[in-house]
């Protein structure tokens, strides 16, 4: 429905299948805010190429693989505290976004999801129970200045910050098994890392 310019809030909407509006490349707005929604659906909304503005509702849980997938004009989305899920590839691709909230329920991060996103600045992680931050997770996030990770962190795999021009400094928690290949990569401005005794070297 590449004509479709926008919806109405979907207030009594308790479930969107996967691929729901896959491709309505004009629709710029989506309120969900009302909704009882749990979870957005794999591709929901990917390739919505004039999507700004989304507003999520607190009862969302988890954010499904590719649901905002190149969309590269969204520049703001509310993240609730309630969300402990964000798939593979859930903001790919998503060049305007500008920040997320701290993700202080989240308990996994897929592979890329947050990979192109080069407008994000900051990122706090530090509140969650985060094990492992997969790879390519913020591959590409060129002005990415700032991330918080919790003490949780046991691997950081491939890639999971290449590419991140902007960084400059972060800190490594003690909890850190695993650095995997290229995974700071082309980091060109970062000048202090600080590793753990439980690196292997």
């Amino acid at each position: 429905c590449k004509s479709l310019l926008k919806i109405q809030p979907l207030n009594s909407i308790d479930s969107l299948g996967q691929n729901a509006f896959f491709g309505c490349s004009n629709l710029e707005t989506i309120d969900l805010s009302q909704s009882p929604l749990t979870i957005i659906e794999s591709g929901t909304f990917a390739g919505c190429t004039r999507l700004t503005h989304v507003t999520l509702p607190e009862s969302i849980t988890a954010i499904a693989d590719g649901a905002f997938s190149d969309c590269p004009n969204l520049t703001d989305i509310n993240l609730p505290s309630s969300i402990k899920h964000i798939g593979s590839y859930a903001f790919f691709n998503c060049k305007s976004l500008l920040k997320i909230q701290p993700l202080n329920s989240i308990d996994s991060l897929g592979q890329n999801a947050f990979f192109g996103c080069s407008q994000l600045e900051t990122v706090d992680l530090s509140k969650s129970s985060l094990t492992c931050i997969e790879a390519g997770t913020f591959s590409g996030c060129a002005h990415l200045k700032s991330i918080l990770l919790p003490h949780t962190i046991s691997f950081i795999r491939d890639s999971a910050f290449s590419h991140c021009g902007e960084l400059v400094e972060t800190s490594l928690p003690i909890t850190l098994r695993y650095i995997g290949i290229c995974a700071f990569f082309n980091c060109k401005k970062l000048t202090n890392i600080f590793l753990p005794n439980s690196i292997p070297i």
